[in-house]
């Protein structure tokens, strides 16, 4: 892990320091250079420590080709197909939307009983039809409490106002789902709603009567 590698440089670091000590002591004129390069390699280990490393996670379920392909210039096992490069679309877009795990519509009615709320009705880039993505933020448990019940019938409802391009009202519920959403690590979904949000405003979404389906096209991956 990154914690370990991190305090596995700075112990040698340590160790060097004290060894360039005992040297100094003796007389050792490049002792000194060697303490200032370990003292500087120690306090970089150490604020590489606290790092935080952050991975988004894309999860899909469909019918796909998996197994060895290719020819005898290049073989190997893959996987292939539609279901596949969504997949590695969700993944991108759990940076987009601030939670860590995006999952599909068919993977969501087989986790039905997992924390999840609904991010958006998106198409991604290289698709042609939009398809509804969900944000996994917790296991069966989680989803049983009051805590969770709560936030996400706000959310939907946010949702809802959001779609009917209601937003005054959207901006409301926004507000009251950060405040609802904090042990659940998706405050950032509400930064990139409320950015919608505001451009909405100004530029509405849809067609010239102001028809919208609430499908929002992804322009980058």
């Amino acid at each position: 892990t990154v914690k370990a590698q991190a305090d596995e440089r700075a112990s040698q670091a340590r160790e060097t320091i004290a060894a360039a000590k005992e040297r100094l002591g003796k007389g050792d004129p490049e002792a000194e250079k060697e303490i200032k390069s370990a003292e500087e390699l120690l306090h970089l280990a150490e604020k590489e420590r606290d790092l935080t490393v952050k991975i988004g996670i894309g999860l899909n379920t469909d019918i796909c080709c998996v197994g060895n392909m290719g020819s005898d210039q290049r073989f190997d096992y893959s996987v292939l197909g539609d279901g596949v490069n969504l997949a590695s679309r969700l993944e991108g877009q759990s940076k987009t939307y601030g939670v860590p795990v995006v999952i599909g519509e068919d993977t969501k009615k087989q986790a039905s009983d997992y924390a999840c709320i609904e991010l958006d009705l998106i198409q991604v880039k290289g698709q042609t039809r939009p398809t509804r993505i969900f944000g996994l933020l917790g296991d069966q448990a989680a989803a049983s409490t009051g805590e969770f019940v709560a936030y996400q019938k706000r959310h939907d409802e946010l949702l809802l106002a959001y779609r009917a391009q209601k937003w005054d009202e959207a901006s409301t519920i926004s507000k009251e789902c950060r405040d609802l959403c904090g042990d659940w690590g998706s405050v950032g979904l509400y930064d990139l709603l409320d950015e919608r949000i505001q451009e909405y405003r100004v530029n509405p979404p849809g067609d010239e009567e102001g028809n919208w389906d609430g499908v929002y096209v992804a322009t980058s991956k």
